[in-house]
């Protein structure tokens, strides 16, 4: 069946402009404005999101809700319903942020040679999501109806709401949207920027294989919000269940994983980015490094870390490193784990270091 998309944007009343800006530059889908029913009680995404969600139009097989920070790709509109066409039965998130576990999943992914996965943080990226109909409408209803079962902003009650219907959320690398720097109405700024791990626009538009990717074994940056935890961990598990079924390995468990050992690799780390000055001494970019290292050493490990759905050819790591979404993705890594002004003016150099690094574990994947 053909899909047939209703869009809405949804914005609030101090945004109001943005947003008719974003539905002109979305006109061949139609797009109606969703504003904020209160917006004198307070800014509210989950509020403003019953109001997006439960706009559904009669006769469509799908629902997409694009917050008015969004900024779309070239070709938007084709390529959503062709997202739609491929994964219809599930909500599709079109970004990740690039400090976000989905965004770390993304990259291992890519380097697998995959294109979707699974969503893996404890919320839904919501800045373009589309849905099936059916399930837009049912959360639409759930949110005006009984907010109260709902913790937290859109994002996370989306996360609950298809965790309770036995849904998960895929998300595709490149995304599909860029997010804008504009000043948060609901208290994100301390997140810094929060723009995408691999904007299509920002990479050569080849075919893409648009296979699923299941990472089994992945490599993790903490965000740097999440104090609780170390700096660098790896998750394990076949992810059967839907309610966050990771075994998380801290450090030094986590190189084990792999067959290797942190004491033994941290040394080279320390070594590679003290061309970096004053930056090197950040534990942030440590872990990053580390992350791309282990990568790098998870594609030479005999036991896959990454399945694909279909399975496909793994690719050289001479095509892995050349290919430009995955050059894309681990230049953004450092960018969405530092938070000093200097790691923006040394993007590309960051970027080649991890690069650099997925070489070097794989030189070392699998031995200790």
């Amino acid at each position: 069946m053909r899909p047939v998309l209703s869009t809405v944007v949804m914005t609030h009343p101090a945004r109001l402009d943005r947003a008719r800006r974003l539905a002109a530059q979305l006109s061949r889908l139609e797009p109606r404005i969703v504003v904020d029913p209160a917006p004198d009680e307070g800014p509210s995404t989950l509020r403003t999101a019953a109001a997006a969600w439960s706009a559904v139009a009669p006769g469509v097989t799908h629902h997409l809700v694009v917050q008015d920070d969004a900024i779309p790709c070239a070709h938007f509109p084709e390529r959503v319903l062709a997202a739609v066409a491929r994964h219809p039965g599930l909500p599709l998130s079109l970004f990740a942020e690039w400090g976000s576990h989905t965004a770390h999943s993304l990259r291992m992914v890519a380097a697998a040679g995959g294109t979707w996965t699974e969503v893996a943080d404890q919320y839904v990226p919501s800045v373009a999501l589309v849905m099936p109909a059916a399930l837009a409408r049912a959360f639409g209803r759930a949110a005006t109806e009984e907010p109260g079962t709902f913790a937290g902003q859109d994002d996370v009650a989306l996360r609950q709401f298809m965790t309770a219907a036995g849904t998960r959320a895929l998300c595709r690398i490149p995304n599909l949207v860029e997010h804008a720097e504009e000043e948060s109405l609901t208290g994100n700024d301390g997140y810094g920027p929060r723009h995408s791990v691999c904007f299509l626009d920002d990479v050569r538009d080849g075919p893409a294989p648009e296979s699923v990717g299941l990472a089994e074994r992945l490599p993790v940056v903490t965000h740097r919000l999440e104090a609780t935890l170390p700096p660098l961990t790896v998750c394990v598990g076949r992810r059967d269940s839907l309610r966050h079924p990771w075994r998380v390995l801290a450090e030094q468990e986590a190189f084990r994983e792999f067959g290797l050992e942190a004491a033994a690799v941290r040394p080279l780390a320390r070594e590679r980015l003290a061309r970096h000055g004053g930056l090197a001494s950040d534990p942030g970019l440590e872990a990053a490094w580390f992350m791309s290292f282990l990568v790098g050493a998870a594609l030479a490990d005999p036991r896959p870390a990454v399945r694909l759905l279909p399975p496909g050819r793994a690719a050289e790591l001479g095509e892995v490193i050349a290919s430009p979404v995955v050059r894309r993705a681990f230049t953004t890594l450092p960018q969405g784990v530092l938070t000093s002004p200097r790691a923006r003016e040394l993007e590309k150099e960051l970027g080649e270091s991890m690069l650099e690094a997925i070489v070097l574990g794989h030189a070392r994947g699998g031995r200790p």
